[in-house]
């Protein structure tokens, strides 16, 4: 089995019962059933949620690879409902001078670890008028999604939350890793793509949005 990126979760169905397999996380049929992503596209495998940093190039390559193509992709926000109150509601997609979008799922573990991260980086930038952040997740129970975030409000991001309620967002981007995150300029094109977790580039992160802010 080749070795996989840690931190992220690619959502394709498994028949059948899973073993014990350390690093691994694959989503069951029922788990599938929870979510709106569609199968992985041809080559991209499920990858392990491991702690440590990335220690294969060739699957480190093939990522970055990945994340190129996102590249200059124009963002479709139009299946994105803002949640307010307990309701998924209908509104205008977001926009921003830079509008990080950040992707994730109830049933995502790596999306799930990575919260607090997001909820200090979004702290850090709280002064930025121009960068905006919202986080669209793709569980597609909205009562499961409420009471997730109505237990984690200690770990969640103070910015604005949307639910995914059709495959308008991966058509666009032709990509169904979770968590995803993208940096989009105010025509809605991305400009800088992460794949899987943070955790282990969040200098990164923060150097490509404070680069961006200043380009842009």
């Amino acid at each position: 089995m080749s070795r996989r990126r840690p931190g992220l979760w690619s959502r394709r169905p498994v028949l059948g019962v899973i073993g014990s397999l350390p690093g691994l996380v694959l989503a069951t049929d029922s788990a599938r059933a929870q979510s709106r992503a569609p199968l992985a596209p041809a080559g991209l495998a499920p990858v392990g949620t491991g702690p440590g940093p990335v220690d294969d190039p060739q699957r480190e390559l093939a990522v970055r690879r990945q994340e190129a193509a996102l590249l200059h992709r124009k963002i479709d926000l139009r299946g994105a409902r803002l949640l307010r109150a307990g309701q998924a509601i209908d509104v205008q997609p977001p926009v921003a001078h830079l509008l990080i979008v950040h992707i994730w799922a109830v049933e995502c573990p790596p999306c799930i670890e990575e919260l607090p991260i997001l909820r200090r980086i979004a702290e850090s930038l709280g002064r930025m008028s121009q960068v905006k952040i919202v986080l669209i997740s793709e569980t597609t129970d909205l009562a499961t999604l409420n009471r997730f975030i109505n237990a984690h409000q200690n770990d969640m991001p103070r910015v604005e939350q949307y639910q995914s309620i059709d495959e308008r967002l991966r058509s666009s981007l032709q990509n169904n890793s979770q968590p995803t995150t993208l940096l989009v300029d105010a025509l809605g094109v991305v400009r800088q793509a992460f794949l899987g977790s943070l955790k282990h580039r969040r200098s990164e992160f923060v150097d490509a949005i404070s680069r961006m802010s200043r380009a842009l």
